[in-house]
């Protein structure tokens, strides 16, 4: 039922997000265009500008709607170049300074746990937005030995970890508790450092495709 609930949960949001970010910049298009029957020859280039900036944003929301239901980065070129894009898209949206390093190791993963994984940063960095008030962000991803090793540090207000899971368990799909108990089923784990002077450092493990 919990389930359910979180999947509804989660539709919700997303049709919000259709409405605020795709509906509305539309709607408004469409009244430009009537508008414009009505203008003259430098209030229609004007007119025509605003319009081709409206339906930009749209195509923009549209894209990264998709993409979050279904990212085909993820599953045409692989883990890294999705979780690149991810970092450009929301260092762009949101005027947030990511930093995002790399050992170069191989690191080849089944898809359960790429998306999970995927998945599970995409959250981080939304709570990053919502809740920590930080200005930077640093992704590291490293190779331990027959594991993916994946830091996700911010500079904001930390958090009591104890109290946030709890909370968390009830919530919707990809909140901490649920990256949690996903990545511990696929055997992997999580692992939180927070306070209020240094931010929050969360540590994210899973065992690499074809690991004994």
């Amino acid at each position: 039922a919990e389930q359910a609930m979180s999947e509804e949960r989660k539709r919700r949001k997303i049709a919000a997000r259709i409405h605020d970010e795709i509906s509305q910049n539309l709607a408004y298009a469409k009244l430009r265009v009537g508008a414009l029957s009505n203008c003259d020859g430098e209030k229609q280039k004007a007119g025509i500008a605003e319009l081709n900036r409206l339906l930009d944003r749209a195509i923009e929301g549209s894209r990264a709607l998709a993409f979050e239901l279904s990212p085909p980065l993820l599953h045409e070129l692989g883990f890294m170049a999705a979780v690149e894009w991810l970092v450009e898209q929301f260092s762009r949206r949101h005027g947030i300074d990511v930093e995002m390093t790399d050992d170069g190791a191989a690191k080849p993963l089944a898809r359960d746990v790429s998306v999970t994984l995927f998945r599970a940063i995409s959250e981080l960095l939304t709570n990053v937005v919502e809740h920590a008030g930080a200005r930077n962000v640093r992704i590291t991803m490293l190779r331990a030995c027959d594991r993916i090793r994946i830091t996700v540090a911010d500079d904001g207000h930390g958090f009591n970890r104890m109290e946030v899971l709890e909370e968390d368990g009830f919530g919707d799909g990809y909140g901490l508790f649920n990256i949690s108990e996903r990545l511990g089923y696929l055997g992997g784990t999580m692992h939180i450092e927070s306070n209020s002077d240094t931010g929050t450092r969360v540590t994210l493990t899973a065992p690499l495709e074809g690991a004994a």
